[in-house]
């Protein structure tokens, strides 16, 4: 029992010793591997991308085709805006209308997907192997827990709302005083700063309450809760290995964007749309490694944690043996101490003692009678 205490202290001790910039970097590391290693998950993700996009986009290709072809709208907007061209788009309003509605269900349809898949890439990234079925088992095992969690993640929205507002009016406020706008924009923009670093901090704690629902088998509010001490006490590390992976998407958009082909002929809008599918596919792949990081260090620091709580309960156990061992010594010795005071313990007669005894009177003869 003391080597297991001793085992754990080291290894607290070890993890103590690694920079967070280490653990962010190895955490990145992983995240990659991870995701380099189930490529599968990336190609599902992506699939569903593409789908989501497609419907859109044939949605949209219809409504150029049958509402704007009459009035040859889709070649005007070459020749720049004028009031017929304004007065043609009122025309098509109503279409224009259904179609934002349409994106609208789009959008949340994507979101609940997007949770949904969330479950098996999770699970899938955690047990380090892919398999279809299990895949999709693990999605329908957990998406009633993270669609919850996804409605708390909804709500703390109303913090940074509340934030910008209260930052926007004491702006105004001293703007109205000073009978000058720049205190309401420096009071606006920090408050816009805020916000964004308290939605940072919601989306970490959503994202590491799903990971407690995995590993921990925990309700919903209950891992929220959890997840919100866990991010509070690694919000740099965990804020640090998201940027690392957004900037590589920067990078990699950046790049596309210079090699992108100038002109608009057949061939440099296919070479367009396929660098922009890289581009998609790019982004999936490095949230599935995001996600990967993100569950590294997760796993590191819940390990940390459990190894703390085993300890602990191994010393409450040698706590409560030893507890146990002082009240018999004191039961044994409260039994003796109520021995009769005619009677020393050497002296009390045990069972052993009554059939020595016995034994004796049977072996002697018996007297004569006269």
């Amino acid at each position: 029992m003391g080597d297991e205490r001793h085992v754990l202290a080291s290894k607290f001790l070890t993890h103590l010793r690694l920079d967070k910039g280490e653990k962010m970097i190895k955490a990145i590391q992983t995240g990659l591997k991870r995701a380099q290693t189930q490529w599968q998950l990336s190609v599902v993700a992506y699939a569903v991308n593409l789908v989501f996009a497609l419907g859109f986009a044939l949605a949209f290709k219809n409504l150029l085709a049958d509402e704007f072809a009459l009035r040859d709208v889709s070649a005007r907007l070459l020749d720049g805006f004028d009031f017929t061209f304004l007065s043609d788009m009122s025309y098509g309003s109503a279409s224009i209308s259904s179609l934002l509605k349409m994106l609208n269900w789009l959008i949340v349809g994507y979101v609940v997907m997007s949770v949904f898949l969330s479950g098996g890439i999770i699970a899938s990234l955690r047990q380090e192997r892919f398999s279809m079925p299990d895949f999709f088992a693990d999605c329908a095992r957990y998406v009633g827990r993270f669609i919850v969690l996804a409605l708390l993640f909804g709500l703390t929205w109303l913090v940074p709302i509340l934030v910008v507002a209260m930052f926007s009016a004491i702006g105004s406020a001293q703007a109205e005083s000073a009978n000058s706008e720049v205190p309401m924009v420096i009071w606006t923009v920090a408050g816009i700063g805020i916000a964004a670093v308290k939605l940072a901090f919601f989306y970490l704690v959503f994202e590491v309450a799903k990971f407690e629902v995995v590993s921990e088998s925990l309700k919903p509010l209950r891992a929220f809760a959890s997840a919100f001490k866990i991010v509070l006490r690694n919000f740099a590390t965990l804020f640090g290995i998201v940027l690392g992976f957004l900037a590589v998407v920067g990078v990699i958009g950046g790049v596309l964007h210079l090699l992108a082909p100038k002109g608009e002929t057949p061939s440099g809008v296919f070479v367009l749309a396929l660098m922009q599918q890289v581009l998609v596919f790019s982004r999936v792949f490095l949230r599935v490694a995001t996600v990967g990081g993100l569950l590294e260090k997760y796993q590191e620091y819940r390990a940390i944690l459990n190894g703390k709580q085993r300890a602990e309960e191994l010393e409450q156990v040698k706590q409560y043996e030893e507890q146990a061992e002082t009240k018999l010594i004191e039961s044994e010795q409260s039994s003796l101490e109520q021995l009769p005071s005619e009677q020393t313990p050497s002296e009390a007669e045990t069972p052993a003692t009554y059939q020595a005894n016995k034994a004796e009177v049977a072996q002697k003869p018996e007297e004569p009678k006269v």
